[in-house]
Order: structure tokens, then C-alpha cells, then sequence
């Protein structure tokens, strides 16, 4: 979650000015160039932007979006992934100045139109983030590859750096490193190193007996296989856009999937540990709250309360990583110790040079499965800093279940920019 404190406003006097029951809303949009340099602004209200809202959906891999309804803008009519709106919500403060936040930089694309009468038109478009860009974009004919000892968080800055995307100041650098090599590439080329790994590795396993002449064997071929390998990695055949093969990146060494922030820069950060993790923000019903609403839901169908976690490294000692919810969350209410047996999450990594990088990979997604057994959906006012992945707190007074203050983990919000009014989704994590 980003601070309140902006501009020459502090946290308190713009929470304060948040929770005040005549607080007014406003927002306003930047036009960006690919490259997030200002070009233009967007006219906010019945002669420009008229409606706009803002999501942040982790569970999708397009995380961000942006709804827009307004009137046409010539400059933008033939500018189909050229440009980038940057919105604003902004909240009036007593000394008659704005305080503002960014919302995120989405990719323009190509609006419906409606037309309304002779000469006249509205639009709406739904923007994704530039999460689209790596989602659309890739290596090509010549693929992506990284070689043993090459660092993962070295290869997802390259894959940004390769896309467009200089600026990798959002990438959290982890010590992890690639224990074989690896390529990403739709047509795997059929080169002089590539058939004679192939011929290698089948004469390797012809020599599976137990003799010492076929130990001895085994190792003469390991010894010739491993310039080989390095030569011609292994091929990832089937994911081959930036943003697959940066999360399959942060599969392997435990870290929640790329997005991008209200500025524009990505962000790939270590997964966190929801058994020890801290409220970033709480929602309650107090006489100052930002509570309007609240309803609760189960998807019992989707939760998990043991993950097995299979490596396709060859490499790694110890190929099974298994977490159970006893030993995590054992107050879970669905762990395998209070319903009598386990419900089975099976994965297989493409990328974890270790064991301990699948353990990681494991353990997230365990707390992700078991945070699907009981969701809230608030209706709320304005809390305009709130980020992919945040913890919230949520309590409810006189109610037997959240009268004492619980935690979540937020996966979904929507804000309004014209009313400030929020909707998110909440899974619960029990700690």
C-alpha cells in the first residue's frame, strides 16, 4: 500500500479529510507517450472524461483496468497501443487545495462508439495495464534463454529491459539462481548441439545397469552432456510472451506475479507470508468508517489444504516439495487435522533449480488456495492508495464472526473516480 502523506498534505490531515462525511471527489487523466512522458491531459466531467473507474485484479493475468466514458478526442482516434492514460482520483481539502494519487498507467486501444446523432459521438473503452504489453509481446524466432548461474530476478529484469521497460527499479532482487539452462521459444532449432545432446542423453539411458564398466559409462557421458546442455537448454515450447515467462520466473522462486504500480513501474516482489502478515489498512463500522456494506461467500470447490509441488528439474536433489496447512495455518478450519483428510493441490514447476525454491512456489500457493474458503465484499468509500496484494483488516461490531478484527487478503478493488466509492473482494486468512 503507498502512503497518504502527498503534496504538502500528512497522512493524518488526508485521512481525516477521507473520512469526513462532505468529502468531495475529483480526478483528472494524462495522456503519456510509451515511454511515460506527458503529451496532453484529458478534460475531466460533461465535456471530457464523464465516468471513469479503476480495478486491480490479481487473479487475472492483466491485472489492472481502467473503464472509460467520454467524449471523442481526435489526437487519440489513430492511437491504437501508441499512448498510455495515466488517471488521478483527487480529494478536496479544507484549505481549498487537492490532494492526488495515481491509479495506474493503462495502454490505449480502440474505443466503442456510440453514435448519438449527426456528427456526434460518446466512446467507451476498457484499458489494460501494461501488463498487456508483455502479455503481447515476446522474444520471437530467436527465443529467450538463461544459463546455469544466471540469477532469476537478473533474467526477469532482462525480459522488462527486452520489452520496452527500462526502468527495473520494481524488481526485488533475490540470490536465486538458474541451476541448468533454460530457453523459451515456440520452434526449438534443430542445431548440431541440440542432436548431439539428444544422441548423448538416449546413450545415457541405455547405460542404466548397475556395473561398475556402466558406471563408468554414465559418468563419461554426464561429462560430455554438460557443454551440450548449455549449448541447447532445455525448451519451454509452450509459453513464450515476457509476461509468461517472467511468471514462470516468479513461480520458481516464490514470488507473487508481475504488476504494475499506480506510477507505471512493474513491480515483482517475494510472495508474502500470510501467517505472520500485518493489516496495511482496516475497514471497520465506526461513526468516522469508510464501511458502507458487507457481505460473506465460501468457494469451497477451489480450496486446497496440502500442495504437492513436482520440479521438471532433473537436477534437483529432492524433485517433491510438499506443504501442509497443518503445520502453516493450523487454525484453518478446513486443515486435514479438523476434517480428517487432505485435499491435494498438485503442481509441476518448469523452473526451481532447488528445493527450496519449490518449497517457496509450494507454500504460496497453499496460502493462496486456502484463503479461498471464506470471502467478503465490502462496499465502501474512497481509500485511494491501496495496491495489488495488500493485507486489510476487516471488523464488524456485535457480529459473532468479526467483532474481533480479521485478516485478508485483498484480490480484487474497484474505484469509482467521479463518486469515490470502492467495491473489493477479500479472501481471509487465518493466522
Amino acid at each position: 500500500m503507498r502512503e497518504l502523506a502527498t503534496g504538502r498534505y500528512t497522512a493524518d490531515q488526508v485521512e481525516a479529510a477521507l473520512r469526513s462525511p462532505s468529502a468531495v471527489y475529483g480526478s483528472r487523466f494524462e495522456v503519456l507517450s510509451p515511454d511515460l512522458d506527458k503529451i496532453a491531459d484529458l478534460e475531466a466531467g460533461p465535456g471530457g472524461v464523464f465516468d471513469a473507474a479503476v480495478e486491480v485484479n490479481v487473479d487475472q493475468a492483466i491485472k489492472g483496468s481502467l473503464d472509460l466514458q467520454m467524449l471523442p478526442v481526435e489526437d487519440l482516434r489513430d492511437c491504437t497501443f501508441t499512448r498510455r492514460i495515466k488517471p488521478w482520483f483527487r480529494l478536496a481539502m479544507p484549505d481549498g487545495g487537492w490532494a492526488e494519487w495515481p491509479q495506474g498507467v493503462f495502454v490505449w486501444g480502440v474505443p466503442d462508439r456510440d453514435l448519438i446523432g449527426m456528427g456526434q459521438e460518446e466512446w467507451s473503452i476498457t484499458l489494460g495495464d501494461q501488463l498487456q504489453i508483455l502479455d503481447l509481446s515476446g522474444p520471437g524466432a530467436s527465443g529467450f534463454t538463461v544459463h546455469t548461474g544466471n540469477g532469476i530476478t537478473d533474467a526477469i529484469k532482462r525480459c522488462l529491459r527486452r520489452a520496452g521497460f527500462d526502468d527495473t527499479s520494481g524488481v526485488v532482487d533475490s540470490d536465486d539462481e538458474f541451476d541448468e539452462p533454460k530457453t523459451w521459444v515456440f520452434s526449438t532449432p534443430r542445431t548440431r548441439a541440440r542432436r548431439q545432446r539428444e544422441i548423448y542423453e538416449a546413450l545415457l539411458e541405455q547405460n542404466s545397469g548397475a556395473s561398475a564398466q556402466a558406471r563408468a559409462m554414465r559418468y563419461a557421458i554426464e561429462q560430455k552432456l554438460v557443454p551440450l546442455r548449455e549449448a541447447a537448454p532445455d525448451a519451454d515450447n509452450d509459453r513464450v510472451s515476457w509476461l509468461e515467462i517472467i511468471e514462470d520466473c516468479c513461480d520458481a522462486i516464490g514470488y507473487s506475479s508481475p504488476w504494475f504500480d499506480g506510477d507505471g513501474i512493474c513491480r515483482v516482489q517475494p510472495h508474502q507470508n500470510l501467517t505472520t502478515a500485518d493489516p496495511d489498512h482496516v475497514v471497520a463500522t465506526e461513526p468516522d468508517g469508510l464501511l458502507l456494506t458487507a457481505a460473506t461467500s465460501h468457494e469451497l470447490d477451489r480450496v486446497k489444504n496440502r500442495f504437492l509441488m513436482k520440479s521438471e528439474n532433473a537436477r534437483v536433489q529432492n524433485r517433491l516439495a510438499v506443504v501442509d496447512a497443518d503445520d502453516l495455518m493450523p487454525n484453518h478450519p478446513l486443515c486435514a487435522s479438523k476434517i480428517g483428510f487432505h485435499i491435494d493441490g498438485r503442481e509441476v514447476d518448469r523452473v526451481a533449480g532447488s528445493h527450496t525454491a519449490l518449497v517457496k512456489r509450494a507454500r504460496k500457493r497453499l496460502f493462496e488456495a486456502l484463503s479461498t474458503y471464506e470471502t467478503v465484499s465490502l462496499n465502501t468509500l474512497a481509500w485511494p492508495v491501496h495496491e495489488a496484494f495488500d493485507i486489510v483488516g476487516f471488523r464488524w461490531d456485535h457480529d459473532p464472526d468479526y467483532t474481533v478484527r480479521q485478516v485478508f487478503h485483498q484480490r480484487r478493488h474497484t474505484l469509482d473516480l467521479t463518486t469515490g466509492e470502492m467495491t473489493r473482494n477479500l479472501r481471509r486468512v487465518y493466522q
